[in-house]
């Protein structure tokens, strides 16, 4: 006897495992789509704190120049004006904190005046800072 009339079962994929293979895949891809999506939105909050950060510094640079040209008893008031006056400020609608304040005698060294400034920027998503600068008069 001869088994020609018997065929070898076809190989191949059902119906199913292809809807399951092609749901498998839909999941995967939405998933890479929503992970890009809040790669772009974290970017977006980076570039905003490192503007912010810059426009902190710049203005510690402006408190720092100042008070190397015209002396130690500036007040507190007259920084904040001068780090609102930075370009960038009206268009950001950040403003600045700058509090000035006498240290005590501990941290300051043996016939010296010291004070403490410091400078906190606040914008609409939250506060950064402060910097923190002693100044010593002998």
């Amino acid at each position: 006897m001869t088994t020609m009339g018997r065929r070898s079962p076809v190989r191949g994929f059902t119906l199913i495992e292809l809807i399951v293979v092609i749901v498998l895949l839909g999941i995967a891809s939405a998933a890479i789509i929503r992970l890009n999506s809040g790669l772009n939105a974290n970017a977006s909050h980076i570039q905003d704190l490192q503007s912010n950060t810059q426009l902190l510094q710049a203005c510690a640079e402006r408190v720092v120049a100042s008070r190397r040209l015209s002396g130690f008893n500036e007040t507190a008031g007259f920084y904040d004006a001068m780090c609102e006056q930075l370009p960038t400020m009206t268009s950001a609608g950040n403003n600045f904190t700058v509090t000035t304040t006498t240290t005590s005698t501990e941290s300051c060294p043996a016939g010296a005046v010291c004070q403490l400034v410091e400078m906190a920027l606040n914008t609409a998503k939250g506060s950064l800072g402060p910097i923190s600068l002693q100044w010593v008069k002998y």
